[in-house]
């Protein structure tokens, strides 16, 4: 904690507006935050790809405001045409390219979805239509019945809608300073690459640049905003700022309950409040013993503790019958009684003899009964 303190005074660590438990709980939350815009950072500087960071920075401008709606519109394209490529990964389609670029081959595929036969009873049709039509599989084999045209069908459909995200993709590529794509459906792998890592570098652009700011103002006096718009590097040095101060603050409130253990034991004496004095200045907090250690050992002196208190009711009734004897005129058998102290086995004061025996009788008749009703036993 002394550390912490000693970085924030001398400059090394960033300082907080204050320390007080709105700020914290506001630190927290930056925290969170910084934690997440810095595992996006990293995931896009492993990439290898400089485009992000361009990308990024012109998602944080309006003079890209028109680009970067457009591309946010393709996002969601995006996310439709890849989960309709699902179908036909479990379903391969191959469909010769020249197809796609000839009308009668696509109206040969609509009537095989239709009925079956894509060139009807008389099979019309040009040999280049025919050689391509003839050429289409599904998974491995020719297609043969309705529903294996209607999923040709819908592989074509895809392919050309891939091909006019394309277009659009391309569009803006450049103003954003993003890859062009190219081709159909066989080509989404790669257009899922890219457009994952641009939503990415959006997302880090307008939402993590423009929140963290803010955010870091409710926390920090002076707060790093180059930092929180920079690399996965900067961004978890700002991580490490948050988090030694939250530290910090935890052990503040660690530092209370042992204070007021050092108040509780103050005025105190015997083994067990010395055992326990020794484990609050030397044992609780430090870095050489394990938590369960110094658990254990608390627990440890606690249970003594509850022990003796267990005691008192025992120890009483021995303090009454000194007294008592004591005020009846042995205070020599008293003082060796009280020497002797509560113990197990033979009693050194009182033997068992006659003459204790008869001590016995006469002290039932002189002092009468104990109040605990065990004066004679005691």
């Amino acid at each position: 904690m002394r550390a912490i303190e000693s970085e924030v005074a001398k400059g090394g660590l960033l300082a907080l507006r204050a320390a007080s438990p709105e700020v914290l709980e506001e630190a927290r939350e930056l925290l969170d935050a910084v934690e997440r815009a810095a595992v996006l950072a990293q995931e896009l500087e492993e990439t290898g790809e400089v485009w992000t960071a361009q990308l990024r920075h012109k998602c944080r401008q309006a003079a890209f405001t028109s680009e970067r709606q457009a591309l946010e519109a393709l996002f969601s394209d995006v996310a439709l045409l890849i989960n309709d490529r699902r179908e036909f990964l479990k379903r391969p389609v191959e469909v010769p390219d020249a197809a796609f670029s000839m009308p009668k081959a696509l109206e040969a595929i609509a009537r095989g979805a239709e009925s079956g036969k894509p060139f009807g009873v008389f099979r019309v049709g040009g040999g280049e239509v025919k050689e391509s039509v003839g050429a289409i599989r599904v998974a491995g084999r020719p297609p043969e019945s309705i529903d294996d045209w209607k999923h040709v069908q819908r592989y074509v459909a895809l392919q050309e809608m891939v091909r006019s995200f394309s277009v659009c993709w391309n569009a803006i590529a450049e103003p954003l300073s993003m890859p062009e794509v190219r081709g159909g459906v066989s080509k989404l792998p790669h257009i899922e690459l890219v457009s994952g890592n641009a939503y990415k570098a959006h997302l880090l652009g307008t939402n993590h640049d423009r929140h963290l700011p803010v955010r870091a103002e409710r926390v920090f006096a002076n707060p790093p905003m180059q930092q929180l718009k920079g690399t996965s590097a900067q961004l978890r040095e700002v991580r490490e700022h948050l988090r030694r101060h939250l530290t910090h603050a935890e052990l503040e409130l660690a530092v209370a309950p042992r204070a007021t253990l050092r108040e509780k034991l103050a005025g105190t004496s015997g083994p067990i409040s010395e055992a326990l004095r020794r484990f609050v200045d030397e044992e609780l907090g430090c870095a050489a013993l394990s938590a369960e250690c110094v658990m254990a050992r608390y627990s440890g002196l606690v249970g003594e503790l509850h022990r003796v208190e267990g005691l008192v009711h025992d120890l009483g009734v021995v303090n009454e019958m000194a007294t008592r004897i004591e005020q009846a005129g042995a205070s020599n058998s008293v003082s060796g009684y009280e020497a002797a102290g509560w113990c197990v086995g033979e009693d050194d004061v009182f033997p068992r003899t006659g003459a204790t025996r008869g001590f016995g009788r006469w002290s039932n008749r002189t002092l009468g009964p104990s109040r605990h009703g065990r004066s004679s036993a005691r």
